[in-house]
């Protein structure tokens, strides 16, 4: 046995084999495909988006998330009366009984077909412990709705599974920060409160005093 068979030095790899090996790792290496912006933005807040903020305990957002759109349901069915299509459903299933089966698949296939509707309260997922964010769409009026809610539990009202929520905040309207989408926000919000035809315009001197 020569001494070069006992070097236990590795051998240098051959060009041929070093391009088989990269080969081999590139199949190994798994694909991730990035998710397309348009997902990501409309998971996030975006100007002209109403809604409500909510706090709550550390470290209890989901728990909070899941009671808040129980509550938020619950007030919506009593305030807009959105449980009106579960009762039509219900009468045409007992009207139905008993009837032709085709007609019944026919039925459930045009249900499936029918465009979904966007939920009136959709929880957006913040970078920020304890702090939450529902957007809403019409007919939900976060101010008027929120008062609903905090007037009943002042009148005595004892709503379930609140124990980690803390406080709930009501945003008529979002819009860039900047000067111009400041100005577009107070437009909308204030403006029917400071500048209606009701109101007295007031000036306010701005000169400086020394």
């Amino acid at each position: 046995m020569s001494g070069a068979d006992n070097n236990p030095r590795k051998r240098k790899a051959e060009p041929r084999e070093r391009q088989d090996g990269d080969e081999k790792r590139a199949k190994g290496k798994r694909n991730w495909d990035m998710p397309r912006r348009g997902g990501i933005q409309s998971r996030a807040i975006k100007p002209g988006d109403a809604g409500i903020w909510a706090t709550c305990a550390m470290k209890k957002e989901a728990k909070s998330v899941s009671d808040l759109r129980d509550l938020f349901q619950e007030y919506a069915t009593t305030l807009y009366g959105t449980a009106e299509s579960n009762s039509t459903a219900a009468e045409d299933s007992s009207d139905s009984e008993g009837g032709d089966i085709e007609a019944e698949i026919k039925k459930e296939l045009a249900d499936i077909r029918k465009p979904a509707t966007k939920p009136l309260f959709t929880s957006l997922k913040l970078d920020t412990q304890c702090l939450m964010f529902f957007r809403t769409r019409s007919p939900i009026e976060p101010v008027m709705f929120v008062h609903k809610i905090c007037q009943d539990i002042a009148n005595g009202a004892q709503p379930k599974n609140l124990r980690y929520v803390k406080r709930l905040t009501p945003i008529t309207a979002t819009d860039k920060a900047t000067p111009q989408g400041l100005e577009a926000v107070a437009k909308e919000v204030l403006a029917p409160h400071f500048h209606g035809a009701n109101q007295v315009g007031k000036k306010v001197s701005t000169s400086s005093f020394y």
